[in-house]
């Protein structure tokens, strides 16, 4: 497999879920800018969407959109470590956060709030829209330690939202108490950290 990524782009959900699942996968740089690979190639002959997370499987085909990406990725894993397997029903609850955390808290927040063609008053639109769904989160994991109840990859996903909202000036409120320690779970968990630091040192080059 090759993941393309840029650093601390939702692609860091990938690389996490990657080293979870403790897979075999090339890394390949993406300047998301120029849609020009480290090497040179030119992305948009990877994917028509020009976008990561891209996963370049061993057959040759491509798959892009995070949810998708990242549940090859725990079908690749031990049976059940980070997605239930096919026949149970709690695999459905995965994909509804999955879904939720793409659609509610990406889509509505991550992205208006890191894209310079959002107007301030749109930017103030989405901070209150993602604080409504973080809310039902926090609500959520007031009762459980993860989001379906067993650790899965939407915690990897929400993970990866929850290390970048505060960085683009959502400082995450004080009456959601359950999140920072729910954040803090995950980042002890050595495939995190290891993913973190990674990033942390590809981003200052």
């Amino acid at each position: 497999m090759k993941l393309y990524f840029s650093p601390f782009a939702c692609s860091l959900a990938a690389r996490i879920a990657i080293y979870e699942a403790k897979l075999d996968c090339e890394f390949v740089r993406v300047n998301l800018n120029k849609k020009v690979t480290e090497s040179g190639i030119d992305f948009w002959t990877i994917t028509d969407k020009g976008k990561v997370s891209a996963l370049a499987l061993d057959s040759g085909r491509v798959l892009t959109e995070n949810p998708a990406v990242l549940q090859y990725i725990a079908d690749q894993a031990a049976p059940g470590s980070l997605i239930p397997v096919e026949d149970r029903e709690d695999r459905y609850e995965v994909i509804s956060w999955l879904s939720f955390v793409t659609s509610e808290i990406h889509k509505m927040g991550v992205y208006p709030l890191a894209s310079p063609h959002f107007s301030n008053e749109m930017k103030a639109i989405s901070n209150e829209l993602v604080q409504r769904q973080l809310t039902l989160v926090n609500a959520t994991l007031q009762n459980r330690d993860y989001l379906s109840g067993n650790f899965s990859i939407a915690d990897v996903y929400l993970f990866w939202a929850l290390t970048l909202l505060p960085k683009l000036g959502f400082p995450l409120p004080e009456a959601l108490k359950v999140l920072p320690v729910y954040q803090e779970r995950l980042n002890k968990r050595p495939a995190f950290r290891k993913a973190l630091d990674e990033e942390v040192a590809l981003a200052v080059k």
